[in-house]
């Protein structure tokens, strides 16, 4: 029976970012008693600091631009250098996945927060406009947190 492929990040967004431009193998960059560090996204060394390039040099793998750590099971066993491939998942039933979402630009009010905008007709000038943003004068500020674009 033949090894798993690595596991890797694939994104088709935009090809030309070279986060998406292909795939990317994760590694097991450090290991302790109760977690496992892994690293995707090689990184230039000359990029990272120098407590980080030594971090990579001890453990002998290739620089990484992210290091996430996660908790192991008791009695599960892995090493460092080794790839991240789908036999880690044997037996698992469920995994949760996080990755980047598309960008949409600069959205203004009506997309970013539903803002239902102005008349259409009726010679309206604010159709997709924000429309008012504070109180008149006071307190004199727009409070925190307003939904803007």
């Amino acid at each position: 029976m033949s090894e798993s492929p690595p596991i890797a990040l694939r994104a088709s967004a935009n090809a030309s970012h070279p986060i998406c431009s292909g795939f990317y193998p994760s590694a097991f960059c450090s290991v302790k008693e109760t977690a496992a560090q892994v690293g995707f996204w090689p990184q230039k060394k000359q990029r990272l600091a120098k407590a980080q390039q030594k971090h990579f040099e001890k453990a002998g793998v290739e620089t990484m631009r992210v290091l996430k750590e996660f908790a192991l099971d008791e009695g599960e066993t892995v090493e460092v250098g080794q790839a991240v491939t789908v036999a880690n998942f044997e037996g698992v039933k469920y995994v949760d996945v996080t990755g980047m979402t598309k960008g949409k630009g600069f959205a203004g009010v009506l997309k970013k927060w539903g803002f239902a905008g102005g008349n259409m007709t009726h010679g309206g000038h604010s159709k997709r406009r924000t429309g008012g943003l504070a109180a008149r004068d006071l307190p004199g500020w727009i409070e925190k947190g307003k939904k803007m674009p």
